[in-house]
């Protein structure tokens, strides 16, 4: 096989030889162009019998945990959980938008834009209605054009109408609602302030609910796990829970799921366990209450 030709064939398999032409009886060691790991490319598997150059690529490969991350980096991802493998979906969140999405490593290595979003822009109306749900707020009118323009909606959780503006919404991850007094809870009547994670998820929730109420029991049926429950009454929980969620919104911490995660409600008081590790969170749960009976919430 002259060497000029086995060149050519192997290119069209998108890798770059990094070494002389060995024959078809040694492998060859080769650069992916697709994720630029060095591999040993057997050339008559890849030209003769059809099969793919690259281990890594194919996903027969496992790539180590932190290479993988910082591939996906690179791609404009930020990893929410551990890498599954390069053909299973990965749960990131892109580092541009800031929305939480699902792609494999393989795809996200073959596409322009590895987030969906950014892919279609978030001028596009039917991504900025979808974001919208997402946060909680339902349009009451067409996208106005602007992602800084106001935006008339509807707060799911309590009905209420709002003026939403589109920025405002992808930088929060969750509705802005002045009206909004927790649809179902009752302050007057003693409740809980608690604290909860999903492994699989990659995320943490604050929330409250009245005592004797089910809520609690609901989000563990959905795969979440009780870190910290502490009993208030209810205004103090309401106040409480509004600490935490002034104090990740403050830091700039986006949303940690999608509502599609959670059927059973509460997408919108989550963050990502990337971003505000175990121990941050036990000591923002309980500055809340701290502030709460020291009358730091007014």
């Amino acid at each position: 096989m002259p060497a000029d030709v086995a060149e050519a064939k192997i290119r069209e398999a998108n890798v770059e030889p990094l070494e002389d032409f060995p024959g078809t009886r040694s492998t060859w060691r080769c650069l992916c162009l697709v994720c630029l790991h060095e591999i040993d490319v057997w050339y008559s598997s890849v030209v003769y019998a059809g099969n793919g150059a690259c281990d890594y690529c194919s996903g027969s490969r496992q790539i180590p945990d932190a290479d993988a991350r910082a591939e996906l980096l690179t791609l404009g991802l930020e990893a929410l959980v551990p890498y599954p493998s390069s053909n299973t979906e990965w749960r990131s969140r892109c580092t541009a938008c800031k929305k939480i999405v699902d792609p494999t490593l393989g795809n996200a290595r073959k596409t322009k834009f590895p987030c969906r979003y950014c892919a279609r822009r978030a001028t596009h109306p039917g991504v900025a209605v979808e974001i919208m749900k997402e946060a909680g707020l339902k349009p009451l009118a067409p996208f106005p054009g602007s992602v800084k323009a106001v935006w008339k909606a509807q707060h799911i959780a309590c009905g209420k109408q709002v003026d939403a503006v589109l920025d405002k919404v992808i930088q929060r991850r969750r509705a802005s609602c002045i009206h909004c007094a927790r649809y179902g809870f009752k302050v007057d009547l003693p409740a809980f302030l608690y604290l909860m994670v999903h492994i699989v998820l990659g995320a943490a929730k604050v929330g409250i609910c009245n005592e004797g109420s089910g809520r609690i029991r609901d989000h563990e049926r959905n795969g979440w796990k009780q870190v910290l429950s502490s009993p208030l009454p209810g205004d103090h929980a309401l106040r409480a829970e509004q600490h935490v969620l002034d104090r990740w919104l403050l830091l700039g911490l986006p949303q940690g799921v999608t509502r599609l995660d959670m059927p059973q409600g509460g997408w919108t008081e989550t963050v990502a366990l990337c971003d505000r590790t175990l121990p941050k969170l036990r000591k923002d749960f309980h500055t809340a209450i701290d502030a709460t009976f020291e009358g730091g919430l007014g």
